[in-house]
């Protein structure tokens, strides 16, 4: 199993942490190919393809979809295994609300990025950070996305 898969393994055991870069990426891919997949009226994807197409552990890649779905963002199949499919019209999902999903993901009542005693230059700058991505993603939807880059995409996707 480790020669043909040995991207699903790691000496501990368990996966490796993935940085906030890392986590974007995979998130915002895993919406593309579930938004791209359902437009194009394809069988839904499910972790194992997932993980199988972005070539990363399918623990890594349930995390992020649950992470999605938790917020609403994607929608489990009756399946066995089950697929997923947005969870609402993809022009009503924003590129900027895939973002923050992922991003806030881990934050807990307990501990919260606004309550931590960040230094003052510290706190301004996070909230700058926040307020170019809203304003780069604007309005941008996951069909945007999909649409927009679908004659420039190749048949890696389906």
């Amino acid at each position: 199993f480790f020669i043909q898969n040995p991207r699903h393994m790691t000496l501990e055991g368990v996966p490796e942490a993935m940085s906030s870069r890392m986590r974007d990426r995979m998130g915002l891919s895993v919406m593309y190919l579930i938004g791209k997949r359902h437009l194009d009226g394809g069988e839904p994807w499910n972790v194992e393809g997932l993980s199988e197409r972005l070539g990363v552990p399918p623990e890594l890649v349930e995390k992020q979809v649950d992470k999605l779905a938790d917020r609403g963002l994607l929608v489990a199949t009756a399946d066995d295994p089950p697929g997923y499919v947005p969870g609402r019209d993809m022009e009503a999902i924003g590129l900027v609300d895939v973002v923050f999903a992922i991003r806030e993901a881990g934050e807990t009542r307990r501990i919260r990025h606004d309550e931590m005693a960040a230094p003052e230059p510290v706190s301004d700058l996070v909230s700058e950070l926040e307020r170019l991505v809203r304003e780069r993603l604007g309005e941008r939807s996951l069909h945007d996305l999909v649409v927009t880059s679908a004659g420039e995409s190749s048949d890696r996707e389906g």
